[in-house]
Order: C-alpha cells, then structure tokens, then sequence
C-alpha cells in the first residue's frame, strides 16, 4: 500500500512543512509517535531538489524550527532528522504563531522555498489554540498566499470547528481527527494520497499526439465483412482496450500517404470484402529521468569537518543599528554552519553570545553535545539591543578569557571566534590589544563584516590586510583541492544580513580547517590571557603567629603557579598590624618577581574582617596605589573561624562585588559556616568558597584554588 501515493505524486515536486505541537498537554510517547508519523509520511514521497522538499517546526507558547526545506536532499537523512528531533515543553499552544512563521519563513524563497510549486502545511494539535480568531486569521492569510493547509486533531480536546477553519476547503478533504496519537498511523497514508492530489494537476484526457498526415492501409483479408466503410482518424483514450487480430496472409499491401485530406481510406484489390481498420500515429515523448544529486554542497563541506575537534564561538551584533530581523538572519547562518558541523563532545562545540554596548551570553561551548540541543537553545536567544557604542573591545575580552576560559578549553583542539559586525567601535587602541592578546594565546578569528559602516581600519587592525573573499567549494572538491590545507580566509564581506547564507558554507571550511594553538591554554601560564590585580586579605586576628605562618606559606606557593608582572598579574596584600593599621601590608605595585613578594608575605595578626574589606575596596585597587583600570580584580580572603559582626563583613564584601571585585572565600575551622559568610563570595559559591578544618590542610586547596583563580587569565 506504500506505493499507492507514488502513482499520484509521481515526480511532480512538493514544498510541505510539518508543524508539531510541542506544548506541555503532550507527553514525550506521544511525541515521538507524532514523529513516527511525519517520518512514515513522509517515506511515502519522492525527496529531492526537484521532487518533494519536507520542514518541520514545532510549538508551544514559541516557534522553534528545526530543519528548513531544502535542508535535506535525501531521504534517509531527513527520516534521519526527523526521527532526531527534540521535545522542548511550553505552557500554551501558540497555533497562530507558527501559521505566521510558516508563511512568512519557512514558504518564503529565501528559506528554500520554491517558485510556481504548490505549498502544504500540515498542522497536528491535541488541543485547542491559546486565541482561535488570531490562529483563523493566520490560517485565512496563509491559505490567500496559497498554502494548502491540513489540520489533524488528536484526543477529545481538540476544537473540532478550529480545526476545520483553520483548514483548507473542503474541510472533509482537509482535517482529519483521531481518538489518539497510536491512531495516526490509521490515517497516515490517506493523508499523503490527498497531499500528492492537492499538488498534482488532473492528468490529460490524451495522452498520444495524433499527426495531420493520414496514412492509408489497404489489407485483403479471407474473411467475410460488411460493406466497405470509410471511417475518419479516431483519438484514442489514456489506457486503450487491449485488442486482439487475426492477421492471414496478404495478397497485395500497398500504402498511402495522403496530405489533401484527413480521412482514412481502405482499397481493396477484390470485390469480395474490405476491411477498414483505423490506425493511429502515436508520437511518444520520453523525458529522462533527473539523475539524483548524491553530494551536496553540505555532504562536501561535513566531510571536511567530520571528526574535526574545533572549538567555535560565534558573536553576533546585537547593537542599537541591528533590527530583530537582522539577528534572525545571524541566528539562521550560525544555525546553517553547525548543521555541517561533526557536533559531538569529543569532536566540534560551538557557543554563542550577542554584544553590542555590552556582552550578552547566549550558551558556552560546553553547555550543548548534541546539535538539536544547542538549536533549541539558539533559537531561544532573543534580540535585546543596547544602549550605547559598540564595545569590539568587550565582546574580544570575553571570548578570549570567558569563553575560551580553561575549564571548557581542550588539548589538541583548535580556538575560532566567528565575528559578525556591523558597525564600528569607539576605541581603536582597545581593539588592537585585545585583538594581540587573543591571537597570542592561539585564538583565530573569522570576521563577517555586514554593510557599509564596517570602520576599514578597525578591519585591519583585526585581519591585517587580508582581501574579503570566498571560494567555490564544489569547484574545489571535483578538482580535489580539498587533499590539502585550502587557502586561509579570516575576512567575508556581504552588502546585508540577508547575504550571509551564500558564505556559510566557505566559513564552515575555514573553521573546520583552522590550525590547534601550539600551546593548549591549559600549558600557558596564569596572567597571559588577561590582566589581573589579585589582592589577599587576612583575617587572623585569633589564628596565633604559627597559623599565620602557615597561610603566609600558603600565599607564597599559591604566588609560584601566576605570571607576576606589570603587563600580567599583579598581588598585594592586607593584613593587620597589633596597632590597627596596614602599614605592614604591601600595595599591588611593590613588588614585581615572586621572590619579592615571597619575602614580603611575613606579616602578622590583628583587624576585624570588616575594616579589612573596606581598605581592600577603597585603596586597595587605586591607580595610585598599582591598580590597573582594565585589569581584573581579585580578592582572596581568609577568615579564621566565626566572625563576631557578620554582617558589617558581608556589608563590605558585597560593595566589592558592586566595584567589580571577584571575591573568594577561604575558612578555617570545624564551626559550621555563618550563612553571612557564604554570601560574601562571588557566584557562583561552589567555585568561589573553600573550607578546611585546620591550617595544615591550607595546602591541600592550592592546586583547587590556583585553577578558579587562573580559570580566565
């Protein structure tokens, strides 16, 4: 019975979209028999550039798509992604917004969509919409664009006059509702017969081609017939009766062409009978058949990446010139690349975040190991422009240590930045060295530059003198220039954020064969990545002189695992003296070696935490007194057991927070820990608050807090 939809289809080509619900009313069994469906459905069709193209979206409260049309040309890896797609819950059923995405996305020609073929959304629902007028002017507007809809219902729940509006007329042709999902399979083929008839024209009445010259056949047979006839050129039908003849053998054949009349004579050489038998010229058109594309441009470009470890991290422009329309086409090209990516935690990890004035984090490179995963988490990420100049600086800085920060960073992988930009920055000078210092720790960077108000300069400082450009990849494969390492490109330019698709492909390679950083940002040591002033405040007013000693010796190896200088990390200390002062305390700028600061970690007891902080916060950080305006503050507190005024401590520590001051926490003692103390250190605490029982365990956190501490610098 699968066969059955062919013989209506045939190669005639199909756009058709499936839209899934995905709303909280829908268990996780019924969605994936939802997909068995759409799968077996669509198993049914011819796939292919020129036959039939399959989408699908799903909602909720939200449209998430999940594959364009034209994404996949070849069954089996479409039954593939079909069968891959994820359940993402929301609150409501939102049926109006996907109608509105589905005509205005996924059937628009830029999405994959194509000309003058006919367009059918299949819709299933197992309940009603959020808003039934909104969702009946989506479905009014859609079907006047010429979208053939089908609605399917499933469950007591579903509004049954909804869903025969929403269809197409006539709705007995069009909706369809079943008792449950394990019944789709009941209607799964009735609905594929009635989508290859709403796609296909109704078949000719002739299928031959009569010619104006007759020819005339004169045949002298033995048997007895009527009178002779003379009869006129007849039109066969699409599927003749089978005819049977005797033929005895011939006395006189002769055959005539005659161009001054359309009727067909029969002459016989005796009088005894004649026999006329009509004949018909049939001239048959053969049309070979397309032969099947089996290595598209994402097949060629998917084995370049095929188990290729690269780490990407995509930034896009979400500054005060960017329209939701322009992130939508950022988001759809970063979605474009990674569908030719080989995802996997072992192989390649894409993230993604927006800047503008600020930095906005969408997800990190860790946060996803599947494709659907991270697709379902980039179509979340919404347009939220900002205020203010566009920060070059920032978005580089926070790739360089947030993104590609230690713990998420992987030996023999290589690091790439794929920067999309539009405009241009307020401070060259920050650029460049934020530009210097990513590629110092073996970044790449792939630029996209968008419109005409790139600054060339800033272009430069970022590309060097690199022309834009991209090349064709198919070209390439059949000249198998892809044996070897292609030429490097970092530098794309297109006139808008609508042109991005046509280099998704040539970033793709770039990045796929972009080069590991010689020295895996696990080796390099704590302070080359980023600037950092750390500051250490003791608070061991009741430690004794032998347990001051110890954290001393304990600051001095955490000293011997940083980079100390003036271009990388700064450390100074605030300890009390018996005279209530920080006179013995040393500033950020005293000391420049670790064997300066080793013999100056000598100090003693003395000052309640509070006053501590708040010397920390005031002046510790101060130009004047060696801090650095770009550089990342760090404080480093060690409380001694309980404190007497908590919340006087937790008072200052969270105006060090407000200054943007990273503070951690160690404490000493058996005590249970005082809830003030807990919220004085950074978010989040598992990473910033450390406990040990005595002074002599000090040691065993070096190796722990040397890893938070160095996690971005």
């Amino acid at each position: 019975m699968l066969s059955s939809p062919g013989r209506y289809c045939g190669n005639t080509p199909a756009d058709v979209v499936f839209l899934l619900d995905s709303s909280n009313s829908m268990w996780e069994p019924d969605f994936m028999r939802q997909l068995q469906f759409v799968a077996n459905v669509t198993d049914m069709f011819q796939i292919g550039p020129n036959k039939t193209q399959v989408g699908l979206v799903t909602f909720h409260h939200d449209v998430e798509l999940k594959f364009f049309l034209n994404e996949y040309r070849n069954k089996d890896q479409l039954i593939s992604a079909i069968k891959s797609v994820k359940k993402t819950d929301g609150m409501s059923t939102a049926t109006d917004k996907v109608l509105k995405f589905v005509r205005k996305v996924m059937f628009h020609e830029r999405f994959g969509a194509r000309r003058h073929v006919p367009r059918v959304a299949i819709v299933i629902t197992d309940g009603k919409s959020d808003n039934i007028l909104r969702t009946l002017i989506e479905a009014t507007k859609a079907k006047r664009r010429g979208i053939h809809i089908f609605g399917i219902g499933v469950g007591e729940r579903v509004n049954r006059l909804e869903l025969n509006r929403m269809s197409s007329w006539p709705s007995r042709e069009y909706s369809f509702i079943v008792d449950n999902f394990s019944f789709l399979k009941s209607i799964q083929e009735k609905l594929a017969i009635k989508t290859c008839l709403v796609t296909t024209p109704p078949p000719p009445k002739t299928t031959t081609t009569t010619t104006t010259t007759t020819t005339t056949t004169t045949t002298t047979t033995t048997t007895t017939t009527p009178p002779p006839t003379t009869t006129s050129t007849t039109t066969t039908t699409t599927t003749p009766a089978p005819t049977t003849t005797t033929t005895t053998p011939t006395t006189t054949t002769s055959t005539t062409t005659t161009t001054t009349t359309p009727t067909r004579t029969t002459t016989t050489t005796t009088p005894l009978t004649t026999t006329t038998t009509p004949t018909t010229t049939t001239t048959s058109t053969t049309t070979a058949k397309p032969v099947p594309t089996t290595t598209t441009i994402r097949d060629v470009v998917r084995s370049i990446c095929e188990r290729k470890p690269v780490d990407v991290v995509f930034a896009l422009d979400s500054s005060s010139l960017v329209t939701p329309h322009d992130l939508w086409y950022q988001k759809r090209f970063v979605r474009q690349f990674s569908l030719s990516l080989d995802l996997g935690s072992n192989r390649t990890r894409f993230g993604v975040l927006l800047y503008g004035a600020q930095v906005i984090p969408g997800f990190d490179i860790t946060d996803h190991d599947n494709l659907w995963s991270a697709l379902s988490a980039l179509n979340k990420i919404s347009y939220e422009p900002k205020a203010g100049h566009t920060r070059l600086d920032n978005v580089l800085r926070y790739v360089t240590t947030k993104g590609f920060r230690r713990s998420v960073t992987r030996r023999g992988s290589a690091q790439l930045m794929v920067l999309v930009t539009s405009s241009s920055s307020d401070n060259l000078n920050k650029v460049k060295k934020e530009v210097r210092r990513a590629r110092k720790t073996g970044i790449d960077i792939i630029t996209v530059a968008v419109g005409d108000k790139v600054n060339p300069e800033e272009l430069r400082i970022i590309v060097g003198d690199e022309e834009p450009g991209f090349f064709n990849i198919v070209h390439n494969f059949r000249e198998n220039k892809y044996a070897t390492k292609p030429e490097r490109k970092t530098l794309f330019r297109v006139d808008n954020f609508e042109e991005m698709d046509r280099i998704v492909m040539d970033v793709a390679v770039q990045a796929c064969t972009a080069e590991k950083s010689p020295v895996p940002v696990a080796d390099q040591a704590c302070g080359t990545r980023q600037e950092a002033d750390m500051m250490f405040v003791m608070d061991s007013a009741s430690a004794g002189k032998k347990n001051t000693k110890k954290t001393l010796d304990f600051m001095k190896h955490v000293a011997t695992k940083v980079e100390v200088g003036k271009r990388t990390v700064q450390m100074g200390l605030i300890h009390p003296d018996e005279c209530d002062t920080v006179t013995q305390s040393f500033r950020l700028d005293s000391h420049n070696d670790q064997r300066e600061i080793q013999s100056a970690l000598n100090k003693k007891e003395g000052d309640e935490l509070s006053k501590l902080l708040r010397d920390m916060r005031r002046d510790g950080f101060r130009k004047k007194k060696g801090g650095r305006w770009d550089a990342k503050k760090i404080a480093v507190v060690l409380i001694d057991g309980v404190l007497e005024k908590p919340m006087r401590a937790l008072k200052e520590a969270r105006r060090a927070n407000v200054k943007g001051i990273e503070v951690f926490i160690i404490v000493v003692g058996t005590q249970p820990t005082q809830p003030e103390i807990a919220e004085m250190c950074a978010y989040p605490p598992s990473s910033h608050l450390f406990k040990v029982p005595d002074y002599d365990k000090l040691t065993e956190l070096e190796d722990s807090l040397i890893d938070v501490l160095c996690e971005e610098l």
